[in-house]
């Protein structure tokens, strides 16, 4: 269903770009809920508040990039985003001079 999503996930973080992605729920009941929708933002997308939600979405966005950890929020009766931080390894590259 969100396979595309997925990958474009992936291609970003790939590329070496930190991401979010929201995850729009329609909440049923404390024990199960439906998935609305999925999108990516990059660090630019944050950045630049390409995608429109309200400050204090975009606030908790930049505290879970920087922190790494989940965020939920509730954005209306029974709906909720989930705010989940993708950051790609480091890579180390080692340059050796021969003198």
């Amino acid at each position: 269903m969100f396979e595309d999503i997925y990958k474009q996930l992936v291609n970003e973080v790939d590329k070496g770009h930190q991401c979010v992605t929201l995850t729009y729920i329609d909440l049923l009941s404390t024990e199960e809920g439906s998935i609305i929708k999925k999108v990516i933002l990059t660090k630019e997308d944050i950045e630049k508040k390409s995608f429109p939600v309200d400050d204090n979405i975009y606030e908790k966005i930049c505290s879970s990039l920087e922190s790494g950890k989940l965020e939920m929020v509730e954005i209306g009766e029974n709906k909720n985003v989930l705010i989940e931080p993708f950051v790609p390894k480091p890579r180390l590259v080692v340059l050796v001079v021969d003198t």
